[in-house]
Formats: C-alpha cells, structure tokens, sequence
C-alpha cells in the first residue's frame, strides 16, 4: 500500500502510481525497494527517509524510465500520472521517444498501418470477432462503403492481433492494374531467401513474369505455393489483399480478373490448413465476387468509439483539447458525414494536432475553428496547397489529378506516364502535391513508382476536383474515345484505311486544340495516319473537281449549284461550324416567366472568348463564321437558331426591357457550343432577367464624394496591419444600384441550372445537418462560389461585381446621403460609430444565429442607403478590376463573415481580405452593381 493509504491521509488516483513504480521496479531489479523484510518496508512506507535509493544499473533500461519509477516512489504530489506512464512506456518500446511526434497520433487521410497500430482505436470488439471468425473460415473478406476504415481494420487491427497471438508470414497486397502481377511479385519475394538467392532486377522481373503466367495458367498453383510457405517458414501465413475493388478499376483485361480472383478463392478452402486469405473491398463491387460463401461487414462506428478515435491516440501523447467540448463537435459534424467520415475525421484531427501548442499540450479550439471544423479541413487544405502554385502550376495540376480519378472512383498510374501526359514542369508540381499529402507514391519492388489520389474521400467530397472532374468530362470521354479508337486501328493492323476520315480527324483536332489537351502518344500516332489519309483524300478530291468542272461546260447550272453546296458543306465542316436553337425565357423575378412583351426588343449576339481570359468575351464573332437566325415566338418564349464555331463563345442578349434607368445587357457563357454534326440539332434554355429583374430590390447609392480607406470612426485597433490600411482619402463616384441583400439560393437558382451549359458548377453544400442545416436554403445566401463564378452570374444579371470603392461608399455613404450631411462619413460600422452585437452575425451565438443567416436578417446592421449584412454574414467578392492593391495576384472580398472572431474587427468598413479567386468556401458570397451613369 501507499504511504498515504497507511497514514490515513486523502487518497488520490496517485496511489496507483506509487504501487506501480514499485512493480516495476521489482520486475527490472529482482529486489523490493523498500528492503528485504517485512519489518523494513513497513518502515519505509511510515518514513520515506528510511526507504534505500533508487538504483537499476541496468544499461538497457531508459533514463527517462529511471526517473519515472523514482518519481512514482515520491510524496503524492509529485509522482507521475497514468498518461505520463503510457507514454513513457510507448517511447520506450518503441525506441523513439518524443521523435514519434513526427508522425502523431492521428493518419490524417492515409491509412493505419501495423506500425501505428498503438493508435489505433475503436474495433477493439469487431477485431477480437473477426479474428475468432478466422479460426473457422479460412477466406474471410471485410466488406463497407469507402471512408469505413476497411484498410486499417485490417492492417492495424487484425494483423497485430493474429500476430500477438502465434506466427504469421503475412503476404500483403493491392491488385492495382495488374492483379496477377502483384500477386506474384509479393508471393516470389515471400518464398524467397535473400541471404542465399540474391537475383538482378531483370532476372527478378523474368522470375515474376514467368510465375505470372503459370498462376493464369493454373489458378489453383496459389494454394501450393502458400502451403510451401507455410511449411518453409514454420508458420501461418495471411494473403491479405487490400482494396480488392482496384482489380476492376485500374484497366486490367477482364479475363486476368477473372483468373485472379479464382485464385484467391482456391488458395484454401479447409479451416485446418495453415492459411488464411482476407482482402477488403468496398461493398458495391461485392457482387463481382460471385463463390465467396461468408463476409465480415464493418459497422458504422457508434459515438462512443468515435470518442474514443479521437481521445485514445492522445492520451498516448498525454496530451488534451484545451476545449473538450471540440470532441462533441467533431462528433456533430461526422455524425451528419454521408461520405467517407472517418478519413475526414482523422484529417481534421491531424490539422488540430499540427496546430497543438506544445508547451501547454494541448490541442486548440483557435486551430478548429480557423479550420472550419470537419466539413472545410480537407477542402480548405487542399484548396491552399493549389493556391501556392502558380497559374501555369495550377493548369498542370488540374492535368495531373484528373489523370488519377476514373469515374468517382480515384486510380492508380506510374509515375513516369503520368509526367509525361502533362509534359515540362509537371515532376516539379508532383512532387509538391505529394508533399502537401494530396497524393501518394508507392513504390513497388522491381516496378515503377505509382502515383494516386491519397484517400477515396478527397475525390468525394473536394469541391475543387469535383468541379473540374465536371468540367472535364466532355475532355476524358473525348480522349477515352479516341484512345479505344487508336486500339482498334492497332489491332487491325494499323492500315491507312482504317484511319479516320476528314470531318472525324477535323473535329477532333478542334476539339483537343479548344480544350487545351495532351494527346496520349497513341491518339497523336492515330491522328498522323488520319493526316496522311486526308492528304490522300484531298488529291481524290481535286481530281473530282476537275471532273466536274469539265463536266460543267455541258450542264453548267446544275453542276455549278452541286459544287456551291459541296463547298458549302465543306467549309462548315473546316471551321467545325455547329448549330444550336436557344429557348428564351424573360423573367421578372425567379421562376414566373414575364411574357415576351416585357422585353420587346429582345436582340442576341455571338462574341467569341478571349484568348487569355475564357471567363470572359472577347471579340464579336465575324459574320462569315456565325449567324443568329430570324427569331420564332412561341408563348412565353423566344427561339432563337445560332449557327458558329463549336468551342467557348459568349452570348450577349440586350433589349431586356424599358425602366426610367439604364439596362445593359445580359453576358452568359457557352462552354461548348456544338461544332459540326448532321444530327439533331440542340436545344439550350435560358432565363433571361429582364431589366425589372436587374434592378429589383436593389439601393440607389447617389453620385458624388465619399471617404475611403483610413483607420475608421472609431479608430480601428487593428488599424497599422496590411488587411486593414489604407491611406483615408475623398473620392468621386458616378451613381449606381446595388443589391440590397447578399444575391440569395433562390436569387441564383436560374443562374445555376445552366451549370452544363456554362461550365460553371452550382454551390456544393455539406449536407443538412448540425450548423449547416441552411446552408442551401432559399432565403439564405448563395455560397461556395469562386469569384469567376460570382463574376459570371453578375454578368448574367446585366450587372457586375463592385469595385472596393462602390463597396466603400455602400457601407459608409458619401459625405453627403439625401442631400443631407453624413454625420459619419468615415464610420467603422455600415450602422454608425458604436459597436453593437446585435446588429451583425459573426462567430457565436450572440446575434440569434450559430451559422450564416437569412438574407434579410439583422436589419439595425443596414447602412445609410439601406443595404443589409455588408459585413458579417459572408464575404463578398470585389472585382478584379476594382481592387485597389492590383500588384496582389489574389482577389479582393470584403466584410467579414459568421465565422469572423469578435475581436479581429473583420466586419468592419476597412477590413479587406485576399483569396485565390479560383477557390470557393461556405462564406464566401457576393452581392451585384449596377451603373447608372448615362
């Protein structure tokens, strides 16, 4: 017994220190501490002074050890804890002490593996099944949807269990492209011996050819040779191939799939034979596995053990959250995860832990709530990986990733191909996604290094891939099609014949120069003998039409017309000139259509992209390459035929109705306007605002002065850093309109239903739970839009974006508002000089609102001409052209958002933050202008 329990002193759970440092102890020296006799150590226990000192000459044994057992012996007070203990312990096992920080307690996106196994917590219960299930079933697969932890399960969960247990020689694998060739390379290596057979790479590579062949050959050689391991190592052995769903995925030949998994389910079918098989596969390719007789199903883990995910690995580290309440709310958010929840609860974790302050040993609530909880960690981490690059960076690495998702489903390539379809600098940008943990390389014995995607759940829930997989679409069918094209060509014997005629290798060269594509060396040898058919082709050609005009000297007339039309057609085909009808709807307020006569003079034009810029139009398209045909009124609305080269083109619609003020016209892209095709022609419909809709609830800001930049009325505290000074000057500005609300779900609605049309993808919301339970609400703002997004659907409106100016003016008023003196032309709040909560929805629950809230909310916040939530709320993007520090390669949003802290005065006239305009978050937002000058 302790000291204290003898003395009758207060207990504590210190006791149980002091009993073990006694133990250990005794265990390290063979003596007792406190003497060799009874009497002795009831001394000791009453008098510590009398107790003998602390020596274990041991070599072996840490001194940090020594001195825990020493302490643990002290007064109650100064003896370690049983965090302490643990970690302790672990380092000294482990060998690595604080070193393991390195890696930490938790894999982020990356899997668990038997080396992080100590950290692994949760399936306690389900591995101690599935390992029991084992002793009975000799081929056991681990099925669950993808983001389960069916990888980890399996190697830091059941493999450390069967190996603490008796010995195993576990052969680990994925299928990957080739699954028959993994499973050779990893069988060979696990036969054999190193120390005695030590073969080259190429006699290796000839070694694992051949054994490849034979197991197509003869699937049922697996078996024998995992019992001769068996029997050679004098232990069980595991198969245990992971992600089995590769072996459909990666583009290996169906057949080698099939003898694949004939192998894997003859390796053993007795529970007595010494071998056991186990792969995971996610549960929507379970049915490809037609013969398996049992399945272990890994369960949704329950709220306690995801707890314990969380709060385990730490108190291996003895370390704490500074908040506990940071655990319920991770379990809030991955509790309402559709998709992937525990990859993105382990990333979360690590991006707190990476953020720990390592004095105090804690992790952070600063760090979660900087982070954006669960829902922005992953996306925000991956969207600040791309903004360190550079623009010409950025195109190679939207190049790269697309190259490893196939489907929804991300896929594994080698290296070198995957740098060689990107071309220079891509090794550069590869090898900064991998450190940025986006990507992972495997580098597999006697094969090439393979690159992919580092989780399943980055490809599923980034909005950035997912909308550049959406506006890739149209470029991986295209390049797919022509790559089984080039196969079929090749395996009929590459004959000139079998190449692609004029219109098809036109078309598709079109196509890949408008896209900006790579061709595949395949795709690029096809085009070549499509080339070299054309230049046949056209001799046939001009042969025929100096027949024809031979033949014309006899009936001119018909031949003449037979010729105009052929070259009609031809020159169609050449420019890759398509056809389109467009239904236009005019509409006064989302979802009433307003009737045609509310814009008479409805007029449309074609105008090509710019050539650096295809956000935006450049110049009008020449007559001799597009037409926009006579117009058809049906009811509601207008058909309107447009005939022009296939690729991005912009149409400008004006004429949009009659008000007392200016209307401009409407701007909205066409991503891929169809090029030449002689089937059915296609059909784009449009709602189109009318003038009325542009200038509905929007405030007049008057012309004239007003105060900009400066520290504010009251001076700022923040006033002297870079997001929030600039030189306070008078300036001049002609009238215009903006929207009194931030533009709202429903207000963006029309705009986002074209989203196939224009390329620009509508708002991607986390599900509705928990804070973002209205995210995606109507009457609430539109978020998680970039500012080329913002910048579109303002030009749809027949407005644009406003300047920082305009902004400006809007929150503070000029230095005259009604005709009336402003009695704060330079106030620090759009309301006035006076700070007030309750006027403005920032972080917390102060204002009545846990998130973002409705458009129409808070309105003591408005500013002198009557615009709410200018700050607070969400963000909202500037203009590019009305920014003020253009030298900055970001962009301008202005006003703070719900997630701005108090005390950081971001909701404030001067404070200014900086983005990648390419990147959208869930307060990133916006609100349009309109001039109203003549």
């Amino acid at each position: 017994m302790a000291p204290e329990q003898w003395t009758g002193e207060p207990l504590t759970d210190r006791v149980d220190s002091w009993a073990l440092g006694l133990v250990t102890e005794v265990l390290l020296t063979g003596k007792h501490p406190l003497g060799d006799t009874a009497e002795t150590r009831h001394a000791a226990v009453r008098s510590p002074a009398l107790a003998p000192a602390l020596e274990i000459e041991r070599r072996d044994v840490p001194a940090a050890v020594v001195d825990l057992i020493r302490r643990s012996l002290d007064q109650p007070l100064q003896r370690p804890s049983a965090a302490e203990w643990a970690r302790v312990l672990d380092s000294a096992i482990d060998g690595r002490g604080d070193a393991v920080a390195e890696d930490g307690p938790y894999r982020g996106l990356a899997a668990f593996d038997e080396k992080h196994a100590r950290f692994y917590f949760g399936r306690e219960l389900e591995i101690d099944a599935f390992v029991e299930r084992l002793r009975e079933v000799p081929q056991l697969p681990i099925v669950g949807p993808s983001g389960t932890g069916k990888s980890s399960f399996l190697h830091a969960g059941v493999i450390p269990r069967l190996r603490a247990r008796e010995p195993w020689t576990v052969i680990a694998l994925r299928p990957g492209g080739d699954p028959a060739g993994a499973l050779a390379r990893h069988v060979l290596a696990a036969i054999s011996d190193d120390r005695v057979d030590r073969p080259t790479e190429t006699q290796l590579k000839a070694r694992i050819q051949a054994f490849r062949a034979d197991l197509l050959e003869t699937p049922t050689l697996l078996a024998a040779r995992l019992v001769t391991i068996a029997g050679m190592r004098g232990s069980r052995v595991l198969l245990a191939v992971d992600q089995l769903e590769e072996a459909f995925t990666q583009g290996a030949a169906e057949v080698d799939c099939e003898r694949f998994l004939q192998m894997l389910l003859s390796a053993v079918d007795d529970p007595l034979d010494p071998v056991r098989v186990v792969v995971t596969v996610r549960d929507d390719f379970v049915g490809k596995l037609a013969g398996l007789r049992s399945l272990f199903v890994v369960r949704k883990l329950g709220v306690d053990d995801l707890r314990r995910t969380i709060t385990g690995p730490l108190a291996r580290y003895d370390y704490e959250f500074d908040d506990p309440a940071i655990v319920d709310d991770l379990l809030a958010e991955v509790g309402s995860a559709e998709v992937a929840d525990l990859p993105l609860l382990q990333f979360a974790c690590r991006t707190l832990w990476d953020g720990r302050d390592t004095a105090r040993r804690r992790l952070l609530r600063a760090t979660y709530r900087e982070m954006g909880g669960l829902a922005g960690a992953l996306a925000r981490h991956a969207d600040h990986a791309l903004a360190e690059l550079s623009p010409g960076e950025h195109r190679i690495a939207r190049q790269l990733l697309l190259q490893l998702v196939v489907g929804t489903t991300r896929r594994t390539v080698a290296r070198d191909p995957l740098l060689a379809a990107v071309g220079a600098g891509g090794g550069a940008v590869l090898d900064r996604l991998l450190a940025a943990r986006l990507l992972v390389q495997r580098n597999l014995a006697g094969e090439a290094p393979v690159i992919e995607i580092v989780h399943e759940s980055l490809v599923q829930t980034w909005s950035q891939l997912a909308r550049w997989l959406d506006e890739s679409r149209e470029e991986r069918h295209l390049v797919e099609d022509w790559q089984e094209a080039a196969r079929v060509w090749e395996r009929r014997g590459k004959r000139i014949e079998d190449a692609w005629p004029e219109k098809e290798l036109t078309t598709g060269r079109h196509r890949a120069a408008q896209l900006d594509l790579v061709l595949p060396a395949r795709v690029q040898e096809f085009f070549a003998a499509g080339d070299r058919k054309h230049e046949v082709a056209r001799r046939r050609r001009r042969i025929r039409l100096g027949i024809a005009a031979a033949a014309a000297l006899a009936v001119a007339v018909p031949a003449f017309l037979m010729i105009a039309r052929y070259l009609a057609r031809e020159q169609l085909i050449d420019n890759n000139t398509g056809t389109a009808d467009l239904a236009i709807i005019p509409f006064d307020q989302v979802g009433v259509p307003a009737g045609l006569s509310a814009a008479r003079r409805l007029s449309v034009a074609l105008y090509g992209a710019r050539s650096d810029d295809l956000d935006q139009p450049g110049e009008p398209l020449p007559a001799d390459l597009a037409r926009v045909f006579d117009p058809q009124d049906i009811g509601i609305l207008r058909l309107q035929r447009l005939r022009a080269p296939g690729g991005t083109l912009f149409l400008r619609i004006a004429g949009r109705g009659e008000t007392p003020r200016s209307c401009g016209p409407s701007w909205l892209r066409i991503q891929a306007f169809p090029g030449y095709h002689t089937d059915d022609v296609k059909l784009i419909t449009v709602w189109v605002p009318t003038c009325e809709a542009t200038f509905r609830d929007t405030a007049t800001v008057e012309a004239g002065a007003f105060v900009y930049g400066g520290p504010g009325e009251p001076r700022s505290g923040m006033y002297g850093d870079n997001d929030y000074t600039e030189q306070e000057q008078i300036r001049e500005l002609d009238a215009f309109a903006i929207d009194r609300r931030e533009v709202s779900n429903a207000a963006y609605e029309p705009f986002a239903r074209l989203e196939k049309t224009t390329g620009y993808r509508r708002p991607i919301y986390p599900p509705p739970t928990g804070k973002y339970v209205h995210q995606a609400d109507p009457r609430y703002p539109v978020t998680n839009v970039n500012a080329f997004e913002a910048q579109a659907f303002c030009a749809y409106m027949g407005k644009r974006l406003p300047s920082e100016a305009q902004w400006v003016k809007a929150a503070r008023g000029g230095t005259q508002v009604g005709g009336q003196p402003n009695p704060a032309p330079g106030r620090l709040y759009p309301w006035g000089t006076t700070w007030r909560r309750a006027c403005v929805n920032l972080d917390g629950t102060e204002d009545g609102f846990d998130w973002i809230a409705p458009v129409d909310s808070l309105a003591c916040g408005q500013s002198p001409y009557g615009v709410l939530n200018l700050v607070g709320n969400v963000y909202e993007w500037i203009a590019r052209d009305g920014q003020s520090d253009r030298d900055n390669p970001l962009w301008a949003l202005r006003g703070g958002a719900a997630d701005s802290p108090v005390e950081r005065e971001q909701t404030t006239t001067i404070y200014r933050n900086h983005r990648d305009p390419r990147v959208g978050y869930y307060t990133f937002g916006l609100r349009c202008v309109v001039d109203l000058s003549p």
